[in-house]
């Protein structure tokens, strides 16, 4: 991972090449504190944060024209969740 912004509850990274759905497009906004899901967070400043690095790559396509979309992933593994 690459990481583009730490904030103080929240960071961005780029996804890995070989992870990424389109290199140099794909991001990860993750909450430095582990939450199995974002369903579950109830911190206001996390979420404030997280909106704010949405509302950033949201400006950041619109100038090149395009849209953006954020979903999130949880994965079970064994007895580990990967997201």
């Amino acid at each position: 991972l690459r990481l583009i912004a730490l904030g103080n509850h929240v960071q961005m990274s780029m996804a890995p090449a070989h992870l990424s759905l389109d290199v140099g497009n794909h991001f990860y906004i993750v909450p430095l504190s582990h939450v199995d899901a974002l369903a579950g967070c109830d911190s206001d400043d996390v979420w404030s944060e997280i909106r704010q690095f949405q509302d950033a790559l949201r400006r950041l396509y619109a100038a090149e024209g395009k849209e953006v979309v954020f979903c999130e992933t949880v994965l079970q593994s064994k007895s580990v969740f990967w997201q």
